[in-house]
């Protein structure tokens, strides 16, 4: 029997949870026993998960350790600068002991069950993602698996997350073959649906907002930068090409921020920090026009003129409320026709200034409607009551092939 592992860093709610029992009941169906490897121990999960073996001592351990100088090799530089800003720590003494750590559990978690498939939680996370690197270099199949971009459902695709993912390609070639009028009825449920739930995942408080930016004069641009989670999506290192599709032209989104609030003095710039790994969470005035507010995006969208975010699910948050979304880099909207796109840095400051003008336009909610279908009805596995079974089969079946 083949062997399918899935990795798990979130502790699960009891909804998600089923989530899982559905995914394992379909690939037990297809004759693979399944393996959970969790961070948080489930009940509900337990009779699947497993652990890694313990490690050996003495001459055992010697020997084992002379056999693992020979392992597969993967980029540790990568996951030693990506832990030292997870553990919010300049120590790379410290990173590279946890970073050997992962590795050491994932050899032996392969070696000892032999997948023919991991699907891994995030591969731009550290602990799981190390195990991803290494189950390609030991030509184990992967996947990705995330939580997904609408309520109730998980992510789950054979290339990856974000722009690495399967729905990194223009709308035309995505789309190809599918009845696109039909996806946009679809979509158009989705949307009534989102109007109802909305979209925001995590409870955040109120945002506090400066005097200076609740009284604008005429002429003023309110602009919102939503930080995505630059630790796990990829952005760290800055060096490493898997940051060039999230932020191709800056080392942050802080500094994409300062750099819009530079281009006009009549910009107003708030930097919305990500709540994951927040080195900001101290709300302060940074230039006379860009300030960091932390707190609940759905107010800061309703705040804002301009909405700039690229990889964050607040890409769709935005154009719930209807207003005109910038990305720069390869969001998940990317290439879809939602949004107002910046493929180079000089064209920025004229998009921005297009996007203000112009607003959320109709051909661009229209464009995100039929998006919204295709994900729907092609592409997320829903676990709720409303799951389609025949495309949770579909999804599943994608990834063994």
């Amino acid at each position: 029997m083949k062997t399918v592992i899935i990795s798990c860093i979130p502790q699960l709610n009891p909804g998600q949870e089923q989530g899982f029992i559905q995914l394992i009941g379909i690939l037990q169906g297809k004759g693979y026993a399944v393996k959970i490897w969790n961070c948080s121990s489930s009940t509900a999960l337990r009779q699947f998960e497993i652990a890694a073996p313990a490690a050996a001592t003495g001459l055992l351990g010697r020997i084992k350790q002379a056999l693992q100088s020979k392992a597969p090799v993967i980029d540790e530089q990568k996951w030693t600068e990506r832990l030292k800003h997870w553990l919010n720590k300049d120590d790379n003494f410290n990173a590279k002991g946890i970073f050997q750590k992962h590795y050491n559990e994932a050899l032996a978690i392969f070696k000892k069950y032999q997948p023919d498939l991991f699907i891994c939680w995030n591969p731009f996370c550290c602990q799981f993602g190390i195990a991803y690197d290494l189950a390609k270099k030991m030509q184990v199949k992967t996947a990705a698996i995330e939580f997904g971009f609408l309520p109730g459902t998980f992510t789950i695709d054979k290339k990856g997350i974000l722009a690495l993912s399967e729905l990194n390609v223009p709308a035309p070639e995505l789309y190809r073959g599918l009845n696109t009028v039909h996806l946009q009825e679809q979509g158009k449920q989705v949307y009534q649906s989102l109007v109802q739930a909305g979209i925001s995942r995590l409870a955040q408080q109120a945002p506090q907002l400066p005097t200076a930016l609740q009284h604008t004069g005429a002429g003023t641009v309110n602009i919102l930068v939503l930080a995505n989670d630059e630790v796990d999506t990829g952005c760290i290192p800055a060096w490493h090409e898997e940051r060039k599709w999230l932020l191709p032209f800056h080392t942050s989104t802080y500094q994409q921020a300062l750099q819009i609030a530079a281009l006009n003095p009549l910009y107003k710039v708030v930097f919305k920090p990500h709540p994951s790994h927040n080195r900001y969470s101290e709300d302060k005035q940074l230039t006379g026009n860009c300030f960091i507010v932390n707190g609940n995006p759905d107010t800061l969208i309703n705040w804002a003129d301009v909405v700039i975010a690229s990889g964050s699910k607040m890409e769709f948050a935005a154009l719930l409320q209807q207003k005109p979304l910038v990305n720069i880099g390869a969001g998940l909207l990317f290439d879809k026709g939602c949004s107002y796109e910046v493929k180079n840095v000089e064209a920025m400051p004229g998009i921005i200034q297009q996007a203000s003008q112009n607003g959320c336009t109709e051909q661009q909610l229209q464009a995100w409607y039929t998006f919204l279908g295709y994900l729907k009805q092609h592409y997320l596995f829903t676990y709720t009551a409303d799951a389609n079974t025949a495309v949770n089969e579909a999804v599943v079946q994608a990834l063994l092939h």
